[in-house]
């Protein structure tokens, strides 16, 4: 009972409604203070607001108005950003200091401006408090500030009078973009922009736009569902060609090295012997990466007495402390001990050998991800759209970066503008730069953390646009939407790749995890999907609730046992060799998988990139 009257007076004193009437509340007592009246509050009201006035100045009138903004917006049941946490009340001490230099900011005003004057200068102070006061007035950033006044005075121009400027070579400085379209609906007037090197605005016989098609569409109309039939987008500019396998290099596949199969089995068996352990090698299958022993134990050997000695059969066979992983869950050899022993020399695995295989020819996926080689040789090859989502992590030098790279190259190569939608998010600034111009490409590159969260906001907007369209069409995911639309219409897949996660989140924390959980959780039926690599695993990056969204994971090397939990949920990922040697978690599958990542140079993604740059 005592809990129920705590958490109903918790309510009311944080309810907007409380909030609001101390607005109010405190805007009568600063007006009663200037005045001296106290009919109305009292002389409690008076006493109140003659003290802010004497202690905030003019600047006193800020703290109900910053209340009353705050109480407006909960109930209008949307949430304070968290940036107007900070910026309001900053606000408020800088238009206090500046009024100080007036003599009207208050005891606090007047005494920080003489501080600051004493120190700096009157003109200094001014101007450095005059800059802070503009930043935190600007919507998110200065940089963003300039860009909407850019934006501004760039409205007063025609798109018409824009195109003739472009024709006749006349540049003009800011992001190509005339602001919001009035034939697209709200939530799609995002600041992510379509690209289009060479697009054309064509002006209808009405003086108005026409929209460019984005596959995300307008708002559909609750009147006529035959609406939808206006999403469907112009034929295919592309011809329906694709990349071709030449453009990837082909790499030397090694002969097996017999001797050296049967010296690493010979050198096992002696480690069971050495450490009496009841367990023979009964069979070898090689990969590019390790040779993996197939164990027959006898008697009453245990598991976990292999798992024991696993470390001293590592240094007895000449290896390093964890180079021996033990795998009890290869698929297609149930019952039996794998024990993986890395080879002296690996060969490399390029994304070709991955295309030409005969799982990747007869893979009817959507968004194929070749992955790499498994332990027994045979292609990874997984579809994005049914995973939904992608957690990848690896210390430096684990082959983290070419694996992104590679799986972008492998969407590519299946994948036209009309099907796919990438956002690539770079905080490092060059892991994507090779990709700008893709006309796959929302808008340029995103490199800054403000850009990043603006988009994935607005990826919400339109997951949320996407459903409302599939609710009004009676189709419960994106692939029965396109299937019915097949007359080239429909709406491509959207696919966001972000390179450093965990930079992300250091930098923006809950303003980033908020959308990125927000579109793991509910953006798969909706066709938006996420790639999220990071260097750093550990449970501040990878929270549980991003963990609980995106169950496939692709783990490479990492530096401890404990980030190994955090990723894959269990040890193993310590013990790999690094240069694509990675462990796959696969929700569809039992255990894990381990594998070769294939390698992807910078000449062959010029190559495939080139190819979709030369239709723009």
């Amino acid at each position: 009972m005592r809990k129920k009257q705590k958490n109903l007076l918790h309510q009311i004193i944080t309810s907007p409604f409380t909030l609001l009437a101390i607005s109010l509340y405190l805007g009568v007592s600063l007006y009663n203070g200037l005045s001296g009246n106290e009919d109305s509050l009292g002389s409690v009201g008076a006493f109140l607001g003659s003290f802010m006035i004497r202690m905030l100045g003019v600047s006193a009138w800020g703290i109900p108005l910053l209340l009353g903004y705050v109480a407006v917006k909960q109930i209008k049941q949307s949430k304070v950003n968290n940036r107007d946490k900070y910026r309001l009340p900053s606000l408020l001490i800088l238009s206090t200091i500046l009024l100080g230099s007036k003599v009207s900011g208050g005891l606090v005003g007047n005494s920080l401006w003489e501080v600051a004057a004493s120190s700096l200068g009157e003109v200094p102070s001014f101007i450095a408090f005059g800059a802070l006061l503009m930043f935190f007035a600007a919507p998110s950033s200065s940089k963003k500030f300039l860009s909407d006044a850019n934006l501004f005075f760039r409205g007063t121009l025609k798109p018409s009078q824009l195109k003739d400027e472009k024709q006749n070579g006349v540049q003009r400085d800011g992001p190509d973009n005339w602001g919001p379209d009035p034939q697209l609906s709200p939530e799609l007037n995002m600041p992510i922009k379509e690209h289009s090197p060479s697009e054309e605005v064509n002006k209808p016989a009405d003086d108005t736009v026409k929209p460019k098609f984005t596959g995300m569409g307008p708002k559909p109309s609750t009147d006529n569902v035959e609406d939808i039939d206006k999403l469907r987008p112009v034929s295919n500019q592309w011809g329906g060609d694709l990349p071709k396998l030449e453009f990837l290099e082909s790499y030397e596949t090694t002969v097996e090295d017999q001797e050296e199969i049967r010296d690493s089995a010979g050198r096992l068996d002696g480690a069971f012997r050495q450490y009496q352990i009841k367990a023979k090698v009964e069979e070898t299958l090689v990969a590019p990466m390790v040779l993996t022993h197939l164990v027959e134990t006898r008697g009453s050997t245990k598991i976990s007495e292999i798992e024991r000695h696993l470390s001293d059969v590592s240094r007895y066979m000449g290896l390093p402390e964890n180079a021996v992983r033990l795998n009890l869950d290869m698929e297609g050899k149930e019952g039996k001990l794998a024990i993986e022993v890395p080879l002296s020399i690996r060969r490399k695995v390029g994304l070709l050998e991955l295309m030409q295989s005969e799982i990747s020819q007869k893979s009817h996926a959507r968004l194929p991800l070749r992955l790499g080689l498994n332990t027994m040789g045979a292609t990874i090859c997984e579809d994005l759209a049914e995973m939904p989502h992608l957690l990848v992590a690896g210390s430096t030098g684990s082959g983290k970066s070419i694996a992104l790279n590679s799986m972008l190259v492998s969407l590519l190569f299946n994948c036209s503008p009309e099907k796919l939608r990438l956002v690539l998010i770079d905080p490092k600034m060059v892991e994507f730069s090779h990709f700008r111009g893709l006309p796959h490409l929302h808008g340029d590159v995103i490199t800054e953390s403000d850009e990043a969260i603006d988009s994935l906001n607005g990826l919400t907007d339109i997951m949320d646009h996407r459903y409302r369209l599939l609710n009004q069409s009676g189709f419960r995911n994106i692939a029965e939407y396109n299937e019915a639309e097949n007359n080239g219409g429909g709406m491509p897949h959207v696919v966001v790749v972000i390179d450093e996660l965990a930079d992300l989140l250091m930098v923006e924390g809950k303003i980033a995890e908020e959308p990125i959980v927000r579109l793991a959780q509910k953006a798969r039926a909706a066709g938006i999907h996420l790639i999220m690599a990071t260097q750093r695993p550990t449970a501040d990056v990878i929270t549980g609730l991003i963990k609980t969204n995106v169950p496939a994971r692709l783990a490479f090397r990492v530096s401890s046992n404990v980030d190994s939990r955090v990723i894959l949920n269990q040890k193993g990922a310590e013990s790999l060799q690094g240069k694509g040697d990675a462990l796959f978690l696969n929700p569809a599958a039992k255990g894990l998988e381990r594998l070769q990542s294939p390698m992807v140079s910078l000449e062959e993604i010029e190559r495939v990139t080139g190819f979709w740059k030369s239709f723009c």
